[in-house]
C-alpha cells in the first residue's frame, strides 16, 4: 500500500489537504484516520506498484547510460585535444582562433528588448538556445524585417558556429546548420570562417575543440579575477587551436558526431519512458 499511495498524486493531493502548520507541516493520527482515499484491492495495488517500480529502474538505468555516454565522448575529447605534449598529434598545426576566422562578433538586443518580439518572422537568437553542441529552438523568438536590417552585420549563416559568452551558459557551443535567416543577441557570439580558414579547419571540427576541457579551460581561465562572467572578441581571438589535415578532422568529426548522435537517440528514448511515466500516472491516479 506504501508504494501505492507514494505513486498517487490524488492520494497526496488529499493528504496535504488535511495537513497543518506552517514553519512545520504535520498531519496528524486522527486526520489520517479519517481521511477517505479510493483504493483499489490489495492484488491490483502490487501490480500497479511493481510495474510502476520497474519503469522506474528503467528510467534510471537509462539516465545511467546516457551520462555514460557523455563521459566516453568527454575521455575522447580530452584524448585529441587535452594532453599537454599532443601525443601523436606533433604533426597537427597549431595557431590562434583569429587568423581562421572572417567574423568573430555578437548582435545586440534590439531597441524596446522582448517588446519587438513578434509571432514569425527572423528567428532570433540567445544564449538559451545555444546548448553543448546542439541548437534548442523550442524556445525560439523572433523579429521583424525592419528590427533584422538594423541588425545585419549579426545575421547569422549557415555553417557559423555559435559561442556563449556572458552568464552562466559562458563557453557553450554549436553549429548553425539551418537555411533559415537568423540574427543574434549580444551574449552569443559568431565564429564565422574566412576562405582561407574553410579550407584549412572543419566547422565541425573547430565545434570539438571548443567543447573539449581544453579550450572550456582557457574559457575559465579568461574569467579569473573578473567580477562578470564574459567573454571579449580579443580573447575568443586568442584561443589556441589545433588544425590537423582535412581527412584526419573528417575521421575525428565522423566518430565524435557519431557519439553525439547515439547521446541525442538515448536522451529521445529518456523522454519518451518520462513521458509515458507521466501518462500512466495521469490515468492511474488523477
Amino acid at each position: 500500500m506504501s508504494e501505492f499511495l507514494n505513486s498517487s498524486p490524488r492520494a497526496k493531493k488529499r493528504l496535504a489537504v488535511l495537513a497543518v502548520g506552517t514553519s512545520q507541516v504535520v498531519l496528524s493520527f486522527e486526520a489520517l484516520k479519517a481521511v477517505k482515499l479510493d483504493l483499489p484491492c490489495c492484488d491490483e495495488q502490487d501490480k500497479i506498484a511493481s510495474f510502476l517500480e520497474c519503469l522506474n529502474r528503467r528510467i534510471e538505468h537509462q539516465r545511467k547510460l546516457i551520462t555514460a555516454l557523455k563521459k566516453y565522448k568527454r575521455g575522447l575529447l580530452r584524448s585529441y585535444f587535452m594532453t599537454d605534449e599532443w601525443n601523436t598529434h606533433s604533426k597537427w598545426d597549431k595557431c590562434k582562433l583569429g587568423p581562421c576566422c572572417s567574423k568573430i562578433g555578437s548582435g545586440k538586443t534590439p531597441r524596446g528588448g522582448s517588446s519587438v518580439y513578434v509571432d514569425h518572422g527572423v528567428m532570433f537568437l540567445r544564449s538559451q538556445n545555444v546548448l553543448w553542441g546542439t541548437l534548442d529552438l523550442n524556445d525560439v523568438s523572433y523579429i521583424d524585417e525592419e528590427t533584422n536590417n538594423s541588425m545585419l552585420s549579426s545575421e547569422v549563416r549557415c555553417g557559423d558556429v555559435l559561442l556563449n559568452i556572458t552568464g552562466a551558459s559562458i563557453g557553450r557551443s554549436c553549429i548553425y546548420s539551418l537555411d533559415e535567416r537568423a540574427n543574434v543577441n549580444q551574449h552569443v557570439c559568431i565564429l564565422r570562417l574566412s576562405q582561407e580558414g574553410k579550407e584549412r579547419l572543419l566547422p565541425e571540427f573547430l565545434l570539438q575543440q571548443i567543447l573539449s576541457d581544453r579550450i572550456q579551460q582557457q574559457v575559465m581561465d579568461c574569467q579569473n579575477g573578473g567580477s562578470r562572467e564574459g567573454l571579449n572578441f580579443q580573447q575568443i581571438s586568442d584561443f589556441n587551436i589545433v588544425v590537423p589535415d582535412m581527412r584526419e578532422q573528417r575521421k575525428i568529426c565522423g566518430m565524435l558526431n557519431a557519439f553525439d548522435q547515439r547521446v541525442s537517440c538515448e536522451e529521445t528514448a529518456l523522454h519518451t519512458l518520462l513521458d509515458l511515466r507521466a501518462a500512466l500516472m495521469q490515468q492511474l491516479f488523477i
